[in-house]
């Protein structure tokens, strides 16, 4: 179903806007980007990857200028999603949830979503809700960047959508890699 928004070629990991014609910024697994603007309640961020089997972990991660203000780290290799906060002083409490196993599956793409709530962050694996929201535990308005780490084994990130106003606002930015 989402086949349609990535591009593929040999030895380049590089992203374009929607019409191609402007590069946004050079990423790979390990990326930042920033948001150029504020987060905003019913903001949605769209992260798209495509799995390979015995990945152990990846994460996509709203940030500060200092803090992580959720880490939505995947780790299929035991079947679960921990949600969690990064200040000075450390990782904060660890909030889990354990999605389907089926939603990873080898060489296929899967979309992450993040929903910024009034109180929470909503996070969404291929469409579905996962049985728990993260609490904001700083202020909404200090995240500055999304940043897409981790993978291992030939996982890779394909897409970043950012919200309206963004660095790619609304659209694709879509990674090409080989």
């Amino acid at each position: 179903m989402l086949d349609f928004l990535f591009v593929v070629t040999v030895a380049l990991t590089t992203v374009y806007s929607a019409d191609n014609d402007a590069l946004i910024s050079t990423l790979s697994t390990g990326s930042i980007v920033n948001l150029n603007k504020q987060l905003e309640v019913g903001d949605e961020i769209f992260a798209y990857g495509i799995y390979a089997d015995g990945t152990i972990k990846f994460s996509v991660n709203i940030l500060s200028a200092d803090n992580n203000l959720l880490h939505v780290d995947f780790r299929p290799d035991i079947g679960e999603v921990v949600l969690n906060s990064h200040v000075a002083s450390g990782w904060e409490t660890e909030l889990r949830a354990y999605p389907d196993a089926s939603n990873f599956v080898n060489g296929k793409i899967f979309q992450a979503k993040i929903v910024v709530e009034e109180d929470c962050y909503r996070i969404y694996l291929n469409g579905v809700q996962l049985a728990i929201t993260f609490p904001h535990r700083y202020p909404i308005a200090d995240a500055n960047r999304v940043a897409l780490f981790g993978g291992d084994n030939g996982f890779k990130w394909s897409a970043l959508q950012l919200p309206p106003g963004s660095a790619s606002p609304g659209v694709p930015m879509v990674i090409e890699s080989g």
